[in-house]
């Protein structure tokens, strides 16, 4: 039984939506020797004092503020909590500058909104005895941060391992046409007419008759 229900209806922490937060994260090239972080390496010692993330106007920026993150309608999001995938994608081009390596960010909810058991909520208990206990019920929204990443660098050998490669794949594929065609489909014949040009026996032997004749003259 919930003795102490929401008023209007409305989350009791929905001032929150205007809060911010610092999200540092740390990547790691092993083959490049290379180390990220994605604070930008600005001068600027009051960057982080006065910006606030935005995908178009500030998409470096590690501040977010709480509303942004959630997709949808905070204030009712909050009421029964929600699971959100805050993503860290960096995909870095090494044969540019490393200083240029930076992530994107993307905001994604997790849960679905179904009509049995919406949103997300723990519970938890005090205990007063033996015999007695209050168990509370809790709504709220939990912030998943998962980093994923790649880093690359232009090679000479990888690409010419894949080019030869491919031209040995080439000359398969030939073979196995030519397999397939000659030997396989129900028109076989009709190809092979048109593949290979077929001598007589009587022609061959006029041909080598004329060129003894050729020779002896």
């Amino acid at each position: 039984r919930d003795v102490n229900p929401l008023k209007n209806n409305k989350a009791l922490l929905s001032s929150t939506k205007k809060f911010t937060v610092l999200i540092k994260n740390f990547v790691d090239f092993p083959k490049f020797k290379i180390r990220r972080r994605n604070i930008p390496d600005f001068k600027d010692p009051n960057y982080l004092k006065r910006c606030t993330y935005h995908h178009i106007n500030n998409p470096l920026c590690p501040i977010f503020v709480l509303e942004d993150i959630v997709p949808g309608d905070y204030d009712q999001i909050a009421i029964k909590g929600a699971a959100i995938a805050i993503i860290i994608d960096w995909q870095c081009n090494f044969d540019f500058s490393e200083s240029k390596c930076y992530p994107t960010y993307e905001f994604r909810r997790l849960d679905e909104n179904f009509p049995i058991s919406p949103g997300l909520n723990f519970r938890y208990a005090h205990f007063y005895g033996d015999n007695e206990r209050t168990l509370y019920k809790a709504y709220g929204i939990k912030f998943i941060l998962m980093a994923q990443g790649r880093g690359g660098k232009f090679n000479l050998v990888p690409l010419l391992l894949n080019i030869g490669s491919g031209l040995g794949l080439l000359a398969v594929a030939t073979i196995l046409c030519d397999i397939v065609v000659l030997y396989i489909v129900k028109k076989k014949d009709l190809y092979k007419s048109v593949k290979f040009q077929s001598v007589l026996e009587d022609s061959a032997n006029n041909n080598l008759q004329s060129s003894k004749k050729i020779e002896i003259e």
